[in-house]
């Protein structure tokens, strides 16, 4: 493996990394002289403003029309550690019946989870949805967006949430804490600490006005530091660049 990627840098011009951490890691061994570059991934934010009908999407998923929505896209992997969310989810519907978790993805670790959500009776309020095709209405129609993971590069799900002005509550991990702003976007806890998830996620369900204003931060992060058209300008500037030493 080393070997190949000693024979890959003898050839590259530029190296570009997804988030400020990887691109620390590639720096540790890109020779001298050849750039790396920080480019997050480009969204379109469009994508979270098409009109749709919240109450067609719940009874869709078999949920009343006024339930507390929260959501998490993501694998069914180890790494992502959906036994957390569940864990979370008892505290949050012991406290809020109405709020239904919805966790869209698929994997290998479905099993588990299912056996999980039974083992605590939660199977009238935590769904596993699956891969979905309209997994965007899912997060614009969320209350609050989470992501539980134990290790991310730059979270392509935590880029979505802030795009669709959703208020974020996720662990802190590398990667995690280059796009949530503890207080200012959304809000981040301990990998391992279920009760502070849950009290976030209560709080933020209690208070529409607050999650609203962190949901609002998120969007213009999300505008000012990923929108699509900057990554292409990124890319195109790089490539500029490259050529102009060639």
């Amino acid at each position: 493996k080393q070997f190949v990627y000693d024979r890959l840098l003898r050839k590259v011009r530029a190296v570009i990394g997804i988030a400020p951490h990887v691109c620390a890691a590639a720096r540790a061994v890109v020779p001298p002289g050849i750039p790396v570059v920080y480019i997050p991934f480009g969204l379109d934010p469009r994508r979270f403003t098409a009109p749709f009908d919240r109450s067609v999407l719940a009874a869709g998923l078999g949920v009343p029309a006024a339930s507390r929505l929260v959501v998490m896209t993501a694998r069914l992997v180890p790494q992502k550690n959906h036994a957390l969310l569940i864990r979370v989810a008892a505290r949050v519907v012991s406290i809020m019946g109405d709020c239904h978790f919805l966790l869209a993805g698929e994997g290998p670790c479905r099993p588990d989870l299912e056996r999980i959500i039974r083992e605590r009776n939660l199977g009238r309020n935590v769904h596993l949805l699956g891969n979905r095709l309209d997994a965007d209405r899912l997060v614009q129609a969320a209350d609050v967006c989470v992501l539980t993971s134990f290790s991310e590069g730059l979270p392509l799900s935590v880029q979505e949430y802030l795009a669709a002005g959703r208020p974020v509550v996720a662990a802190i991990t590398p990667g995690v804490d280059e796009l949530v702003r503890d207080g200012v976007n959304g809000y981040l806890v301990a990998p391992a600490d279920e009760a502070a998830f849950a009290d976030r996620i209560v709080a933020l369900l209690r208070d529409p006005d607050s999650a609203a204003r962190l949901g609002a931060a998120g969007l213009a992060i999300a505008e000012e530091a990923f929108g699509l058209d900057r990554m292409i300008e990124r890319h195109a500037a790089l490539y500029r660049e490259v050529a102009g030493r060639e």
